[in-house]
Formats: structure tokens, sequence, C-alpha cells
């Protein structure tokens, strides 16, 4: 909600008569409150064996800002940062664990191990940036995007009848190669498309390697849609204490989702800890 729908909700539903600057002012005092419970959430995704990474805008007071978010099977984190760059990506790195994202170059430095996103090289395969020569060309561009659709489609499959292990992993890289070695006639869509792959010729079946790898980092693009919708709404935070108290607010709230917990129930605990336990108030 927009901070003048919520001036109105408390005004019709409540009686309560509060200006915009002191709702927004109250949600920004929630950082001092919030806090332990956000470098809780931190520490334990920095700890997860995977980690389903992306990022997006924001802007605070018109500044192009990024949104990182950084997901496992039980928490959420977000950060709100003036930069794009790799160091950012590497605050919530484990070195042995699994790290799902797509080619963004920010992920490149991560340690340990990553599984490249197949949505979203599905999604490039599917969409050539560029004309074609002639009718062998598509029909060839057309076989090595079906072949890749197959071949992550049996990798699934087998990941179900066999279970993964690390033979899994190195068998599909195999099958992968021979299908990019197989195409026969060359243009710049099948370039483009053949580079991505070799450029991350490692990393598209760590998933078989491992039980809880998923193949696509769909969970960090789900959590990435409140943002967006709040964007739409908001458009924007209008300072940094602003935007670190909302970072932490949509944090808790989107892991008390994945937990299946009540974020009311959960805040309330929270708050109350802090003011009458820690003498905050």
């Amino acid at each position: 909600m927009s901070t003048s729908n919520v001036k109105t909700l408390f005004s019709t539903l409540f009686g309560l008569e509060i200006s915009k600057s002191s709702i927004s002012n109250i949600l920004q005092q929630l950082r001092y409150y919030l806090g332990e419970e956000y470098a809780k959430l931190e520490a334990e995704l920095k700890k997860a064996k995977v980690r389903y990474r992306d990022e997006t805008g924001w802007r605070v007071n018109g500044k192009l800002n990024w949104v990182w978010v950084c997901a496992s099977a039980k928490a959420i984190i977000y950060k709100i940062e003036k930069s794009r760059e790799h160091k950012i990506a590497k605050r919530m790195e484990n070195p042995s664990g699994v790290d799902v994202c797509d080619g963004y170059a920010a992920y490149n430095k991560l340690k340990g191990e990553r599984q490249r996103c197949w949505a979203h090289l599905l999604r490039m395969a599917k969409n050539p940036e560029y004309g074609f020569r002639d009718e062998k060309e598509v029909e060839e561009y057309v076989r090595l995007v079906e072949g890749l659709g197959q071949l992550f489609h049996q990798a699934k499959e087998d990941k179900k009848c066999r279970k993964a292990s690390p033979e899994l992993k190195e068998e599909y890289e195999k099958k992968l190669l021979r299908l990019l070695m197989s195409i026969k006639r060359l243009g710049k869509n099948a370039d483009k498309l053949m580079n991505y792959i070799m450029k991350f010729e490692d990393e598209w079946f760590t998933f078989l390697k491992y039980e809880e790898v998923e193949p696509t980092n769909n969970l960090a693009e789900r959590s990435l849609r409140h943002i967006v919708i709040k964007r739409k709404i908001s458009q924007q935070s209008r300072s940094e204490r602003s935007k670190e108290s909302y970072a932490m607010q949509v944090s808790l709230y989107k892991s008390a989702q994945q937990r299946g917990e009540n974020y009311i129930e959960l805040l309330h605990n929270v708050l109350e800890r802090q003011i009458f336990e820690v003498g905050k108030f």
C-alpha cells in the first residue's frame, strides 16, 4: 500500500488521524528493532547449502539502487545497495555451498559451486536477437534449441530415476558438448547462444550432483515479485534510513511466508522482546 492509502485506512477503519510523515517515521524507526532478527537471517543464508540469487532496480530519492535477493528453502533476505558490482554478491557467498543464478557477471567470482539458470538459457534460446541468412541456418538453430530443451527434460527425469551424483553431472556435460558440436550451420544467433553456454560450461548440471539443488533460480525471481509490485506503488525509498528499514521488513515478511509462519505474530514478538527486554523504548 502507498503511504496515502495507509493514512486513509487508519482514518476510515480506526478513526485515527495520522500524517503521512508520521507513518514514514514509524516505519523508519523499525530498523532499530528489527536489526538483530535481520542479522540472524543473514547469518542463516550465509550458511545455507543452496542459495538462489537475483537482483532488480530500486530508486532511493530518485537515484538508481539495486535490490539484491538471496533465498533458500527457509529464509529470504533483501539488501538495497547503490552498486550492482560483484563485491555486493560476495557478501553472501558460502565457499562450501551452491549458488543458483543467471548469467550476470557479478556472480562469476563467487567461491563455491554454481548452477546457472536453465529458465534464462531457454528463454534466450527461444528469442534470437539477429536475423537468419538462409533456411539451413534456421533449421540448425531450431535443432539446437529443441536439443537443449530435450536435454534439460531428460536430465530432470534422470535425476528422479537415478538420483543425483557427480557421475550423472559429468554424463550430461558430455551430452551437452556433443549437441553443440553437432550443429553444422552456424550464424550470429547460434554463435551467441553457444558462447553463452560454453562460458559456464561446467555450471549447467550442478543440480544433477546434489539432490537439493534446483536447475533454475525461479525461487529468487518469485521473491522479487513483491519488490516489483511495491516499486510500482511507491516508486522509491525517500532516504537511506527508509531503504534500510524496508529491506529488513520485507526480509522478515517473506521469510515468515517461506516458513509458513504468521508475520504479524513474528513482528509482535520481535518488537516486544526488543522493547521490554533490551530496553530500547
